[in-house]
């Protein structure tokens, strides 16, 4: 029995797939708290919103040399202002986005395989947990892989012989240009496209008595049409260069000092590279596993390795080009970075992996069943339901305890989704109490650009507006100075706060002293999850 069996399976699969990817987005929208780096993305699009012309390099440029290029923020600027709640409307966008995403992945996938990987694919795209994490998020990252595909597509198309070749080098610019305008990492995406005119590679044609035979053929050089190969490099070789020309005319020169800075700081060099970091490789290496254990399953690791062996043993271009892809992503996140956010990870490698997790499912299915074949087959299906297992579990996890989800996850992620200054949890909490304060007042809020300082500055404007924030500033290193800006305080209305993350991390401890005793007169812990690093809410 073979999986999609005709194209009427295949059609109410991806439409099973379009319902359960709209369901499990809308149930998990607003579940997580506003994580910290939304935070800031919001303040650039509110910003932007605010006064186009001023503000609209703003993320480029700004209070803490941040250097994060502006299309996000453009596309969700003129959406900012709807309901009441910028964090909504900022995922919305977002979600909205990543459904266009699971379209490309089913197209991309199409073009590279068949219908029915595609239709497999799209459904792996709704069940991915680190899909899912990321689709809700108003960060680049799901920009980034419901973008990529697009790209991907259209690489591909406008590589086959057939008409209307230039019209598709034409979208693969726009949407190359589209992926390096939302993030840094969009050239990575652009770099491992290289991969792409392999799998395009076909024998040349010819006589069948002049062909080798077919064991011959996997290795007969002579027989590849490498001339084709040479067009479709020079090709997608135009499209990236014309993509990072086109960033370039968009992207005011002034800010390019900017970007070399924040480059570096993330970046190494080909002198330390050569220098074999080998610490900074082991510590990446170890974020990589701990996040495959822990999102993924070790499944997903054995079925790449079936499937590249699968690949190999072919032949086929194709197959290899998509685990080269894979491999290249990673590898270059691994070993080209002095440390990263390990959500990097998941961007450079998904639009490959799950297209490729297709593929091998459909191997693995289509393998005899008898002999000693049949018992790795069902070694490998029974792995592939323990995965599908432990995904569903984290999706219902996500939907009925955000906080424990983290928690159960990677160290990095508990650290700086849960016990660090940069939580979340408990800013909505904290926004509730704030609008019950109709007094004109002050806040002191956290030194910290992002949470919980940033979000209560996107919420201050319209839900308590009444209330002045003041961000703590370095005279709150000196005891003295803090209490007379306590006593300055107290002339501006009645209502007087300071708000702060209790982590003390970072040489934030002697502010965090001199505010605590000279400004806590009532003092509230606010935890909305157990585990997490409380956020203070001092009145005085």
């Amino acid at each position: 029995m073979k999986i999609l069996p005709n194209a009427v399976f295949q059609r109410a699969s991806l439409l099973l797939a379009i319902v359960l990817f709209v369901l499990t987005r809308a149930l998990t929208l607003t579940t997580f708290p506003i994580f910290n780096d939304e935070a800031i993305y919001l303040q650039y699009s509110r910003s932007i919103h605010d006064d186009w012309e001023k503000n609209k390099f703003i993320s480029m440029n700004g209070e803490f040399r941040d250097w994060k290029p502006p299309l996000q923020y453009w596309m969700a600027a003129p959406m900012i202002r709807w309901g009441d709640d910028p964090l909504v409307a900022g995922r919305v966008v977002a979600a909205l986005m990543s459904f266009l995403g699971l379209f490309g992945l089913y197209l991309f996938t199409k073009e590279f395989f068949s219908q029915r990987e595609a239709v497999m694919a799209t459904i792996l795209y709704v069940m991915c947990p680190p899909v899912l994490f990321h689709n809700n998020q108003f960060t680049a990252e799901t920009f980034l892989f419901s973008t990529a595909p697009f790209f991907y597509w259209s690489l591909l198309r406008a590589m086959r012989p057939r008409q209307g070749k230039l019209v598709w080098a034409i979208i693969a610019i726009l949407l190359g240009t589209a992926l390096l305008l939302f993030k840094q990492s969009g050239a990575l995406l652009l770099a491992v496209a290289i991969a792409l005119p392999f799998a395009l590679l076909r024998r040349k044609a010819g006589p069948a008595e002049r062909m080798p035979n077919a064991a011959m053929r996997r290795w007969a050089v002579a027989w590849w049409n490498w001339k084709e190969l040479a067009a479709n490099l020079s090709v997608l070789a135009a499209i990236i260069l014309c993509s990072h020309f086109t960033v370039s005319l968009i992207i005011p020169p002034e800010f390019n000092d900017t970007k070399e800075q924040f480059n570096r700081h993330w970046v190494m060099s080909l002198r330390e590279i050569c220098q074999l970091p080998m610490e900074t490789w082991r510590a990446n290496l170890q974020v990589v596993a701990e996040y495959i254990g822990s999102y993924y399953s070790w499944s997903v690791a054995l079925f790449f390795c079936a499937f590249f062996w699968f690949a190999f043993q072919k032949r086929n271009l194709a197959e290899l080009a998509l685990a080269s892809m894979c491999l290249a992503g990673g590898g270059a996140v691994i070993f080209l970075l002095r440390g990263f956010n390990e959500y990097l990870f998941n961007t450079s490698v998904i639009v490959g992996l799950l297209p490729l997790l297709a593929r091998t499912g459909l191997i693995v299915w289509n393998m005899a069943r008898d002999g000693k074949e049949s018992l790795v087959r069902a070694g490998l299906l029974v792995l592939a339901a323990v995965m599908l297992t432990f995904w569903g579990y984290q999706i219902v996890l996500m939907a009925d305890s955000p906080g424990k989800y983290i928690e159960r996850s990677t160290t990095w992620a508990a650290a700086n989704y849960l016990k660090s200054w940069s939580t979340g949890f408990g800013v909505k909490e904290v926004v509730a109490m704030l609008e019950k304060e109709k007094e004109l007042g002050v806040i002191f809020i956290d030194t910290q650009w992002g949470n919980p300082a940033t979000a209560l500055q996107i919420y201050g404007k319209d839900r308590f507006p009444n209330l002045r924030l003041v961000p703590v500033s370095r005279e709150f290193l000196d005891a003295s100075e803090t209490r007379r800006l306590r006593d300055s305080a107290k002339k501006m209305g009645r209502s007087h706060y300071a708000i702060f993350s209790a982590d003390r991390s970072e040489g934030r401890d002697q502010w965090l002293g001199n505010l605590e005793r000279e400004m806590c007169e009532t003092r509230t812990e606010v935890r909305a999850y157990p585990g997490q690093t409380p956020i203070i809410v001092c009145r005085f």
